[in-house]
Order: C-alpha cells, then structure tokens, then sequence
C-alpha cells in the first residue's frame, strides 16, 4: 500500500504531538494550567476551560495559515503554511481529547 500524504501529515502530527507531551508533559494538563492562568490574568476565576484555549490556539494557527496563504512574498511561506496546518490539526486532536476525558471523568 502506497503511503500518502495524508498519512504523512498525520504521521507527522503524531510524532510532534509525542514530542511535546515529552517535553511540556500532558498535552491536556497543560491546557488546563494554561486557562488556570488566564483566568487568573483576566482576574475572572473559572472562566476559561482548556477547551476555551484549544479553541484560541487553533484560531491563532489557522490565522496564520490564512495570513500565509495570502502573502505570497512571505519568508519561508511553505514551511508557516505546512506548520500551521500541523499545529492546528493537533490542537484539535488534543480539544477531542479533552472532551472525551472530560466525559470520562478525568478532568
């Protein structure tokens, strides 16, 4: 069976998601902790969720994306471009996440 690149692209997902939990610990945990923050900057306790955040972060990337595909002078345009789209595709794999471990109990 021919390899294709939407199996690279999750591949790569993967292997990045895997990366980061290494190094940042809990993919999850750390959405949690990262609205535990914002909430306490925006002095608003409990406002935010890590699903909240994984809802920013996947605006930021495909604001990126978009910004990307319409500037085509942009320096290193296809690595931002590719980037942003792994990068988004894992934020929403770690929001299903969430929502599932939420549903589990686990959060």
């Amino acid at each position: 069976m021919n390899k294709t690149i939407t199996a690279e692209i999750l591949q790569e997902c993967l292997d990045i998601h895997k990366d980061r939990d290494k190094q940042y610990g809990s993919s999850e945990k750390s959405f949690k902790e990262i609205a535990d923050i914002a909430n306490s900057l925006l002095m608003e306790e409990g406002s935010r969720t890590a699903t909240d955040i994984a809802i920013c972060m996947i605006a930021t990337k495909l604001h990126r994306y978009q910004f990307a595909i319409q500037n085509t002078d942009l320096p290193n345009r296809e690595k931002v471009i590719h980037d942003s789209l792994i990068d988004c595709i894992n934020y929403l794999a770690i929001m299903e996440n969430i929502r599932i471990n939420r549903n589990n109990k686990k959060f």
